[in-house]
């Protein structure tokens, strides 16, 4: 008898044939919470001939990059385009527009920020719309302005139940490091936040995106242990003086996506109120 959760409503069925059970885990709605096979050692194994008959998963929130339930951080130096990059990320996914030309599915998209002020993220995103020509009115898009931090209260269950709610494609955090109280160079407590990440997006069909600031030696801030718990890794490198950046995919456990080069255009002859426009470029990239 295996117990099995749906993702969407939360709903817990109980399942007689072990079989049945499997079939709707595969389909990727559902998860197992609780199993009564083999009770006498505790352990719920899969066959080996289980596991070829399991199909990799077809759903991407970002085609090579992004798939529901996985964790993706892309760090750059302060000042490094990210947040404006990660803007533009909101606005592909949620009207369904390819990403550096990548495949989006089109999905509600939510945003805690809790590090710029709200008439910031205003003027960017009419400016990205702008520039993208869109409708505001068109676009599902959420945001958590400075609410809370993951690891204190209730705001991480209040912020997954919806998530669940809402059927949320992508969560973006800016930036991560505001939203715990974890040390970043310790391996223990970096271990005890990504569980928290992990738990947050648990049971829904949300890819989350954390942005991360670039230390000194132009790596990623923190605890080197960090690398190995994230699903994929992107390092945003801005060229010197210029708007021009790259997208390096470091790590990807499906398998990393060729570098993307390319440009933000501000126009700003209307007094920071004009479009703003990604374009890319093909230049060859080195690391």
């Amino acid at each position: 008898m295996i117990s099995i959760q749906s993702g969407e409503t939360g709903e817990i069925l109980t399942c007689q044939d072990e079989k049945t059970a499997h079939q709707l885990v595969q389909t990727g709605k559902f998860v197992v919470v609780e199993s009564t096979k083999k009770e006498t050692t505790g352990l719920h194994p899969i066959s080996a001939r289980e596991l070829c008959k399991t199909k990799p998963p077809k759903d991407w929130i970002i085609e090579g990059l992004q798939r529901p339930g996985e964790i993706e951080m892309d760090y750059s130096e302060a000042g490094g385009l990210k947040s404006i990059l990660a803007m533009y990320r909101v606005v592909c996914v949620a009207s369904g527009l390819p990403f550096f030309g990548l495949a989006t599915k089109k999905s509600p998209v939510v945003i805690i920020d809790n590090e710029n002020s709200i008439p910031l993220l205003a003027t960017r995103w009419n400016r990205i719309l702008k520039g993208m020509q869109l409708k505001r009115k068109k676009l599902s898009v959420d945001l958590f302005i400075h609410k809370g931090q993951l690891d204190f209260g209730d705001f991480k269950d209040i912020v997954r139940q919806y998530l669940i709610d809402n059927k949320v494609g992508l969560l973006v955090i800016d930036t991560a490091r505001r939203v715990h109280g974890k040390d970043e160079n310790s391996s223990q407590e970096m271990n005890e936040l990504y569980k928290i990440f992990s738990d947050l997006i648990s049971g829904t069909k949300t890819a989350l995106l954390l942005l991360h600031h670039a230390n000194k030696n132009d790596d990623y801030r923190g605890s080197t242990d960090l690398k190995g718990m994230l699903d994929v890794l992107v390092k945003v490198k801005k060229t010197f003086n210029t708007t021009k950046f790259r997208l390096i995919n470091e790590k990807n456990r499906w398998g990393e996506v060729p570098p993307i080069a390319g440009e933000v255009v501000f126009d700003d002859t209307e007094n920071h109120t004009g479009q703003i426009v990604f374009t890319q470029t093909t230049e060859e990239i080195s690391q």
